[in-house]
């Protein structure tokens, strides 16, 4: 009888890799979407110790497909109704329906509407827990399909305290921006442009770093906009910078409802942000007073005037920033909150069958 035995099992939907850890050995084989579902199946089957299958969602459907993958979670949650010891997490990202609002230009049809938003109550009705980024995403959600408020967990991104060194912002010299995430005129990246432009032109030294995956519109030639891999990225942008900025439309629902990881980046290097009001955003800056919020260009000019002639004042935000991502927000704490989640989830379902 194996004593203390587990397994994790990690599949890259992009990569058609299949990782497989153990206390005895790692090693790495390449499958298929079809061969790993399959597998899935097959162990649900078999295994007696309790079973967790983390599902990171919407990203899983690049590399699977959509229908298939729904069938094999259908397999598996008909399984869980007799094996007790399954448990089936939807990692609820970035809620397709939503950031597809929130991200085009265009309305979306009717028709893509429907079929995304059936899809979604599809694959989340056959969940045993559901990780949502925030409460407002959990109360929306809960609301919208009708799924009771108790199958939630709030754990919002982590922050990797041991990977990202603290950098305080400097107290004299040009004023360090950075941007980092997708470059999209649905971003609201053309104000931040125009106002440290005419900053620029009126004196006021600045240094304005943008770092990117992907560029989807025309940036101007004075405008640098260079794509790190994560190790030189939190070297070369998220040290050097003095506060950073997630310019964002309060207005669009998932804007608003959602956490970016770059937030908790930011704040862990020590780094106040600037905002538009972006509500969930807002909740944690104020909580460690380690921010400021702007609503148009005119009022984001004011705010980096203002961080520019007071520079000591972004000392002790960063510190705070720092302080309250290592106590409420780094990785080792959220990652003891998840698990806590999935025993409660097991405790439940055999506490049910005895």
């Amino acid at each position: 009888m194996k004593k203390g035995y587990s397994e994790i099992l990690w599949y890259s939907t992009k990569n058609k890799q299949l990782l497989r850890m153990s206390s005895a050995q790692r090693r790495s084989i390449m499958i298929n979407g079809f061969q790993y579902l399959a597998l899935l199946v097959k162990d649900a089957i078999r295994v007696r110790e309790p079973m967790i299958i983390i599902i990171a969602y919407p990203y899983v459907l690049e590399g699977l497909n959509k229908l298939l993958l729904l069938l094999v979670l259908t397999t598996l949650k008909t399984i869980s109704l007799f094996k007790k010891n399954i448990v089936i997490i939807i990692d609820d990202i970035d809620p397709p329906v939503e950031t597809a609002i929130s991200d085009s230009t265009k309305p979306l049809s009717m028709l893509k509407y429907f079929m995304l938003r059936a899809y979604d109550l599809l694959l989340l009705k056959r969940s045993t827990l559901i990780v949502v980024l925030t409460e407002s995403y959990r109360n929306y959600i809960s609301h919208m399909y009708k799924i009771p408020i108790e199958k939630f967990i709030i754990i919002p991104p982590p922050a990797l305290c041991k990977l990202i060194p603290y950098s305080p912002p400097k107290n004299e010299g040009p004023l360090t921006i950075l941007y980092s995430g997708v470059v999209k005129k649905e971003r609201n990246i053309e104000p931040l442009i125009q106002a440290i432009n005419e900053l620029r032109n009126e004196g006021y030294k600045i240094n304005f770093i943008i770092t990117s995956p992907l560029i989807q519109m025309s940036l101007p030639s004075n405008i640098d906009c260079r794509n790190y891999p994560w190790p030189k990225y939190v070297r070369e942008a998220l040290s050097k910078a003095d506060v950073a900025i997630i310019p964002y439309r309060h207005d669009k629902i998932h804007y608003s409802y959602t956490l970016v990881a770059k937030l908790f980046d930011y704040l862990t290097a020590g780094k106040p942000v600037i905002t538009t009001p972006l509500y969930e955003t807002l909740k944690i800056l104020r909580k460690c007073k380690c921010g400021f919020v702007f609503i148009d260009k005119e009022n984001l000019k004011n705010v980096f005037k203002f961080i520019y002639a007071n520079r000591m004042i972004l000392t002790a935000m960063s510190k705070r920033g720092r302080q309250i991502m290592e106590k409420e927000f780094c990785d080792s704490v959220l990652a003891l909150k998840l698990f806590h989640g999935i025993i409660r989830i097991l405790s439940d379902k055999y506490h049910r069958r005895v």
